[in-house]
């Protein structure tokens, strides 16, 4: 990767975070994944681009092309609790309906182990998206469950408890 192959990529890094980056088409993105490939950093492509991927494939109506996107993401950070439930919850807030939740709930099978109970607010995150995943899944019984030990963990690390608040009267 020459100087002037880091220059084209800062250029099209700049224009996906860009405020008109979230409203990038799909095509859009994957203009964006051939030029970074052409500017030599194709192996960063995906790294770059997947969550503008999904925002964009959600909203064009094509979200069961999502769930593959997520699904090599969950396996490029498989070995990070963080990532896996950082990528469940862009499911959580982007996916419009319950189709995602049997793979998603791999992925955070799998980050479970990887967090170790020091990592409170790390936990609180875990079993906040679990419960938003379960809400959505029409999982209430476990969602309450998941939702309480959300907010218990971020009592232990003195979190803001609006939301876990919100979460908890949310599920009926």
């Amino acid at each position: 990767c020459g100087r002037d192959s880091l220059g084209h990529v800062f250029h099209i890094q700049y224009s996906l975070y860009s405020p008109r980056g979230r409203n990038y088409s799909s095509q859009q993105i994957n203009t964006i994944k051939n030029l970074m490939a052409k500017s030599g950093a194709a192996q960063y492509s995906d790294g770059v681009t997947w969550e503008f991927e999904i925002r964009a494939l959600t909203r064009e109506g094509k979200a069961p092309a999502a769930i593959p996107v997520g699904s090599k993401m969950a396996i490029k950070y498989g070995s990070s609790g963080q990532s896996l439930v950082y990528i469940t919850k862009v499911f959580n807030d982007l996916y419009p309906d319950k189709a995602y939740v049997p793979t998603a709930k791999s992925w955070l099978a799998k980050a479970k182990p990887l967090l170790n109970a020091s990592q409170t607010k790390e936990l609180a995150e875990y079993y906040f998206e679990s419960a938003r995943m379960l809400q959505k899944a029409g999982e209430t019984a476990a969602a309450k469950k998941e939702a309480e030990l959300a907010t218990s963990m971020a009592v232990k690390s003195q979190l803001d408890l609006v939301r876990f608040s919100e979460l908890s009267a949310s599920i009926k």
